[in-house]
C-alpha cells in the first residue's frame, strides 16, 4: 500500500538546511541528491486533512476509526506507519546512480548537487513596503523548489484491517491538497491517492540450530537501517541517538510481536512463558554494535588514548605504554567510537550521524507556523540509513527457538522513536542458533577486562545503585577471589529509557559506562581461573537488558597501532546509464554551459564600442545558424557598410577568427575528455548553435561589462582632477 502524489504546483520540503548566500531555504535530499518529502510532514498533513473532515462532518465524524488511524497521544500508537516519500521508480534511479558512481568516468557527473538541481531550481522573493510598493531593504529570500509534475510514492503500512480505518484514510488522501512550505502563496498543490498493491506471499526465515540442549547458545541477529533511526538510553539526550542499539530496545520489540501473536494484551506478565523470555534473567538481549559485513565493532576502551596532533595511540592499560606516555610526557586526547581488535592492533569505526529538523504547528490550525506561546523548531542528531548492527541474544536453547519463531515471517521491524513516521524502519535478519562462544586469550599473570555495554551496580550495604568501580570490582572479586585489582579506566553514564507499554520514562540511574577497564592481577592459587566462565557471565542489574557485558584480555598485553582500514576495490561491473539517461544528459548539458561560459570569459579581451555590441547581440538573437551569423556580420554587411564602419568592425573580425567556437569547443574538458560518455542528444548539443550562441553573446556582454568598468575609472580619475 503506498500514497501517490503529484505535484501540480512547485513544491518546498523545507529541510532547516541553508547554503550561505546562495539558498535560504534549502529542500529535504536523500544522500544521493534524489528530493524526498519527510515522512512526518506527511503524516502531519493527512492527519490535518483528518480534522478538516472532522469539522466538516461533525456527529457523523467515526472517532474510533481517528483514533485507530493515527494514535492519542501519550496513550494510543496509530496503525498508521508512513515511510519518507520518494521519486517514481526511485529504487531503480537510486540502484543506477550507485552503480554508476562507482565508475570512476561517471563520478563527475552523478554528483550529489548535479541531481538535486536536476529535479529542482532556485526562487527568489521578496517583501513589498504596502506604502510605496518598492521592495523592502534586505527582503531579498531565495528557496529551492521542486519542479512541478514530480510523481511521489509515499509507502505506508497499514496494521488494521478496519474498513472504516481503511475509508477515513482514503478520504484523508482526497483531501489533502496542499503541503509543504508557502502552500497559501503558490507553492504545494499536490493531488492524492491511496493505492494498493497486491499481497506478497508471506516468506519464512529458517533457523538453523547448531547447538546443544544443555550449553548455553546464542541466537546472533543483524540490523540494518532501512530509515534514519533515532534511539537513546541516556538522560538528557532525548533528541541524540546512540550510536549502537540497545538490548533494552530490541528486547521490547520481541516482546511487543509476542503480546501480539498471542494475544495477551495486559495480562502478559502473568504468562509464565512471557515472564521466562522477557523479565527474567534466563534469556539476554545483548547490544547490537556496529558491523561492516566482516567485523563487530565494539566501544573503544578508555585504556586507549592518542597522541595529541599525531596518529600513535597507546594502551594505558598496557605498563610499557604506560610508562611510555608518562616518562615522555606525551599529550594524549581519548579516542571515541568503537574498535575491532586485531593482531597488535585495532581497527577503528564512527557511525555516522545526520541532523534532521522538525516543526511542530501550534494547536490552531489556522496558525501555520510556531509561535512565541505554542508550536516548537527542534531538531534529532539521527543514525544515517543503511548502517549495519550485529547483536545477539543469549539463552537456553529452547528460549531461543521460540523467540526465532515470533520473527519466522518478519524482515522488518520498527525501533526507537517516532515509529510512526520517517524513522525506526529496520531490517532483521537472524542468523543460526550455535554453542555460545567467548573471544577471551588466556595469560597466567594479568586479567583485563573491559565493559562491552554499561554496567549498573548496587551498594551491596545501602542497596542504592551507585557508578562506583569498586562495586563492580567486589562482585567480580566474590566470584574470582584470584583477582587482585591493579588499576582502572573508568568513566560514567545516565541511563534513562521509555516503556511503551506504560507510558512512562524507567527509571533513571548511573551506570559506569561502556570501554570501562578494569586490569587484575592473578594471584596464585589451588583453582585456575575460568576465563570462558568469567565472560560468559553479567554483572550488575538488568542483565536482561544487556546491562553489564564484558570482553576479557582483548587488548592491554601488547603496544598497539591503528590500522587504518584499506579501500577495497570495487568489482561490481561498470554499468551504463539506462534509466537515467536524461538525467544524465541535462547534467552534461548543464556542464557543458559551465565549461562554455568560463572559456568565453577568458577569451573576451578585445574592445568594441558598446552600439556596435549592440547590433552583434541583435544579429546574434536574430539568426538560427553560424552560417547565418557570419553571413549577417560579414557577408551580406560587407557590401553595404562604409568604409568607416569596416573599420570598426573589423576588430571584432579578427577576434573572430581566432575564437572560431568550432575550435574552442574542442579544448572544453567534457569534450575533450569525457565525449565518450555522452548520451546521443549530448552529442548533439555539442555541436548546436545553441551552445554556439551561449559561447558569443557570453563574450559580449563582457565587453559590455569591460567597457562599464574602463568607463568608471576614468570618472573617478576625472572626479579626482
Amino acid at each position: 500500500m503506498f500514497v501517490e502524489i503529484k505535484l501540480e504546483s512547485d513544491l518546498c520540503t523545507a529541510s532547516g538546511e541553508s547554503v550561505p548566500g546562495v539558498i535560504d531555504i534549502d529542500i529535504a535530499t536523500d544522500e544521493l541528491g534524489f528530493p524526498i518529502i519527510p515522512a512526518r510532514r506527511i503524516k502531519g498533513c493527512l492527519k490535518e486533512a483528518a480534522l478538516e473532515i472532522r469539522d466538516a462532518l461533525q456527529e457523523d465524524f467515526n472517532e474510533i476509526a481517528f483514533a485507530l488511524l493515527f494514535g492519542i497521544s501519550g496513550e494510543q500508537e496509530g496503525s498508521l506507519k508512513v515511510d519518507n516519500g520518494v521519486l517514481q521508480n526511485y529504487e531503480v534511479l537510486r540502484k543506477e546512480v550507485e552503480n554508476l558512481k562507482s565508475d570512476k568516468r561517471y563520478q563527475t557527473f552523478y554528483q550529489k548537487e548535479n541531481i538535486t538541481d536536476y529535479y529542482t531550481y532556485v526562487r527568489s522573493q521578496t517583501s513589498i513596503n504596502k506604502n510605496t510598493g518598492a521592495a523592502l531593504k534586505d527582503s531579498l529570500r531565495s528557496l529551492r523548489v521542486i519542479k512541478k509534475g514530480q510523481v511521489f510514492h509515499i509507502p505506508i503500512e497499514l496494521e488494521t484491517d478496519d474498513q472504516e480505518v481503511i475509508l477515513l484514510l482514503k478520504n484523508c488522501c482526497k483531501a489533502l491538497r496542499h503541503i509543504g512550505l508557502n502552500r497559501t502563496r503558490g507553492l504545494g498543490e499536490v493531488s492524492c491517492e491511496l493505492k494498493e498493491e497486491l499481497a506478497l506471499k508471506q516468506f519464512s526465515h529458517p533457523i538453523h540450530v547448531h547447538a546443544s540442549d544443555d550449553n548455553l547458545c546464542q541466537l546472533t541477529y543483524q540490523l540494518t537501517l532501512q530509515t534514519q533511526l533515532i534511539l537513546s538510553q541516556q538522560i538528557h539526550s532525548a533528541s541524540q541517538t546512540d550510536t549502537y542499539l540497545s538490548g533494552s530496545a530490541l528486547l521490547g520489540v520481541f516482546a511487543t510481536e509476542y503480546i501480539k501473536q498471542h494475544r495477551l494484551e495486559n495480562d502478559a506478565h502473568y504468562n509464565e512463558e512471557f515472564y521466562r523470555l522477557f523479565l527474567s534473567d534466563h534469556v539476554k538481549f545483548l547490544n547490537a554494535y556496529p558491523y561492516d559485513g566482516e567485523i563487530v565493532y565494539y566501544p573503544t576502551p578508555l585504556s586507549f588514548v592518542q597522541k595529541k596532533d599525531k596518529t600513535e595511540c597507546y594502551d594505558l592499560a598496557f605498563n610499557e605504554d604506560q610508562q611510555t606516555v608518562e616518562e615522555e610526557k606525551i599529550q594524549t586526547k581519548k579516542l571515541s567510537g568503537y574498535v575491532a581488535f586485531t593482531v597488535g592492533g585495532f581497527q577503528k569505526y564512527v557511525p555516522e550521524v545526520e541532523i534532521e529538523y522538525h516543526h511542530q504547528r501550534p494547536k490552531n490550525r489556522m496558525i501555520g507556523h510556531a509561535t512565541k506561546d505554542e508550536g516548537a523548531f527542534f531538531q534529532y542528531v539521527v543514525l544515517k540509513k543503511g548502517q549495519s548492527f550485529c547483536g545477539s541474544i543469549i539463552g537456553e536453547k529452547h528460549d531461543l527457538e521460540r523467540l526465532a519463531l515470533l520473527m519466522e515471517n518478519k524482515d522488518t521491524i520498527r525501533i526507537g522513536r517516532s515509529k510512526t513516521a520517517q524513522y525506526a524502519k529496520v531490517n532483521i535478519q537472524l542468523d543460526s542458533i550455535s554453542d555460545y562462544e567467548t573471544t577471551f586469550f588466556d595469560y597466567d599473570e594479568r586479567c583485563v577486562i573491559t565493559l562491552a555495554s554499561p554496567c549498573i551496580v548496587r551498594n551491596p550495604n545501602t542497596g542504592m545503585i551507585e557508578a562506583n568501580p569498586t562495586h563492580l570490582i567486589n562482585e567480580i572479586h566474590d566470584k574470582y577471589p584470584m583477582l587482585s585489582t591493579k588499576q582502572y579506566f573508568v568513566s560514567t553514564t545516565e541511563i534513562g529509557g521509555f516503556n511503551g507499554k506504560w507510558g512512562l520514562p524507567k527509571i533513571q540511574c548511573q551506570a559506569l559506562a561502556a570501554g570501562s577497564v578494569f586490569v587484575f592481577e592473578i594471584k596464585e592459587c589451588e583453582v585456575d581461573i575460568d576465563f570462558e566462565q568469567l565472560e560468559k557471565d553479567s554483572y550488575g542489574l538488568r542483565s536482561n537488558e544487556g546491562f553489564g557485558r564484558i570482553l576479557v584480555n582483548q587488548h592491554g598485553f601488547n603496544s598497539i597501532y591503528y590500522r587504518p582500514e584499506i579501500e577495497q576495490k570495487d568489482e561490481r561491473s561498470l554499468a551504463k546509464p539506462i534509466h537515467t539517461q536524461l538525467l544524465l544528459t541535462a547534467i552534461q548539458k548543464r556542464k557543458m554551459h559551465e565549461q562554455v561560459i568560463e572559456r568565453a570569459l577568458n577569451a573576451a579581451n578585445v574592445s568594441l564600442h558598446n552600439s556596435l555590441i549592440s547590433k552583434l547581440i541583435g544579429m546574434l538573437d536574430a539568426a538560427n545558424s553560424i552560417e547565418k551569423f557570419e553571413e549577417d556580420t560579414y557577408y551580406k554587411k560587407q557590401k553595404i557598410l562604409s568604409e568607416s564602419k569596416r573599420k570598426k568592425l573589423q576588430p571584432f573580425w579578427d577576434f573572430y577568427k581566432k575564437n572560431q567556437f568550432a575550435e574552442e569547443k574542442k579544448q572544453i574538458s567534457i569534450y575533450s575528455k569525457d565525449y565518450r560518455l555522452l548520451t546521443e542528444e549530448s552529442k548533439a548539443y555539442v555541436d548546436s548553435w545553441e551552445l554556439a550562441k551561449l559561447y558569443y553573446k557570453t563574450i559580449f556582454l563582457q565587453m559590455k561589462f569591460m567597457n562599464r568598468e574602463i568607463e568608471k575609472k576614468k570618472q573617478v580619475v576625472k572626479n579626482e582632477q
